[in-house]
């Protein structure tokens, strides 16, 4: 499976960083109940991104991939980092199970959709 290097950067980045932390309930000693979402969420009108979420904590971690790599891209690092926090991925429009997105997508059409996606499928 092919990887672009900003990609491996962003998962080490995201590992070593949730490894390195207790997922933002300092002092507590209960552990949230982990959940799972794993489903197309509708970002705009009848289209829809899918979404995997696994783990429970705070902060979330939102795990993007590179060029056109999909939510399986980050295999290898979402359980890990899903027994500390709260982990997901995404595909964006046009790839894996994601519906496609009419017109030249740049920087704020991807923004823009994680934000609804993220708001539509009430991740904190």
């Amino acid at each position: 499976m092919k990887h672009s290097s900003a990609a491996w950067l962003l998962a080490t980045a995201v590992i070593a960083s949730a490894c390195g932390s207790n997922g933002g309930n300092a002092g507590s000693t209960e552990k949230a109940k982990p959940t799972k979402l794993d489903r197309v969420v509708k970002v705009d009108g009848n289209r829809g991104l899918y979404l995997r979420c696994t783990g429970s904590g705070s902060p979330t971690v939102f795990m993007e991939g590179g060029d056109e790599d999909t939510s399986d891209s980050y295999g290898f690092a979402e359980a890990p980092v899903a027994k500390v926090t709260r982990t997901c991925v995404y595909d964006r429009a046009n790839l894996g199970r994601s519906d496609p997105r009419e017109g030249p997508l740049g920087l704020d059409e991807y923004v823009g959709d994680v934000e609804t996606l993220l708001k539509n499928a009430k991740i904190p």
